[in-house]
């Protein structure tokens, strides 16, 4: 099991890194309750780094519920934990109230995991969609011979086929979405941060 846990008595401007106990592996969804609650609670905590653990969607919507209530954390890096769309989302939202995280690199390997995974699936529902045509255009015969259950079957197929890219597109705009409404959190973020310091 991972235990990884926020020092409570860590200093102002301290960085605390996430990893397992090995650190030779990374904690996976394991991180996201005892680390991001502890996130949650901490006054101290300003720079923190996730990046590598794996967490996922899951993770990263916990995360988002621990920036809702830490006003201390200003630095933030969360690559490579496979964070998609939702996860984005989650953050995003957290964001709309936090105004103290100003740094928070964009999770471009995540990104381009999750647009790669995308684009893989709407590839092969163009095959899929050719296959469908192709079964559906077989199953018709000489005489005007049908072969409904063929036919049936061919149009099943082209529906999924369908569904399956208009699945990949949305997913495509969301993510897209998503990540250009966290960025734009983040500029507000600074902004403020500005005006404040300018005061």
């Amino acid at each position: 099991l991972v235990s990884v846990a926020i020092p409570q008595g860590m200093a102002a401007g301290q960085t605390f890194t996430a990893s397992t106990a090995s650190g030779s592996r990374s904690a996976g969804p394991l991180l996201s309750l005892p680390l991001l609650l502890g996130v949650g609670k901490s006054t101290t905590l300003t720079e923190l780094d996730v990046s590598g653990n794996g967490f996922g969607d899951m993770g990263a919507a916990a995360l988002g519920g621990a920036l809702r209530t830490n006003r201390s954390l200003t630095a933030l890096r969360i690559d490579r934990n496979g964070i998609g769309a939702e996860g984005l989302k989650a953050l995003k939202g957290a964001l709309n109230g936090n105004k103290k995280v100003v740094d928070l690199p964009m999770p471009e390997a995540d990104l381009a995991a999750a647009l790669a995974a995308l684009a893989a699936q709407y590839k092969n529902s163009l095959a899929n969609e050719l296959r469908a045509r192709q079964t559906v255009k077989g199953a018709y015969g000489r005489g005007g011979y049908v072969n409904h259950h063929q036919k049936n079957q061919g149009i099943g197929a082209l529906k999924q086929a369908k569904q399956l890219q208009a699945a990949a597109r949305v997913g495509k705009d969301k993510l897209r979405s998503n990540a250009a409404g966290l960025q734009a959190n983040l500029l507000r973020n600074a902004e403020v941060a500005s005006i404040k310091g300018a005061s």
